[in-house]
């Protein structure tokens, strides 16, 4: 499994947990703690929101591992388009 998939796995299980978890905020607690939760759990669903969407820039493959590198470096320049 690469590793930009499993970011963006905990990203989308952080999103889940922090929307039952507003759910669950706002069936259970009072109203102070209630609205202090549902604040914590959104910022909690936007960092998984974050690591989703952004999981191949966070924990993306090297680009120049996957380049080879160039044969023929000082070769003349072909006109021939």
């Amino acid at each position: 499994m690469e590793s930009w998939m499993m970011v963006a796995g905990a990203g989308g299980v952080l999103g889940l947990g922090a929307l039952i978890g507003i759910v669950w905020a706002f069936k259970k607690l009072e109203d102070k703690k209630k609205w202090m939760a549902i604040v914590g759990f959104v910022v909690l669903g936007g960092v998984g929101g974050f690591l989703a969407a952004n999981a191949t820039a966070i924990a993306g493959p090297d680009v120049t591992e996957e380049l080879p590198p160039p044969e023929d470096f000082d070769a003349p320049l072909d006109d021939d388009f």
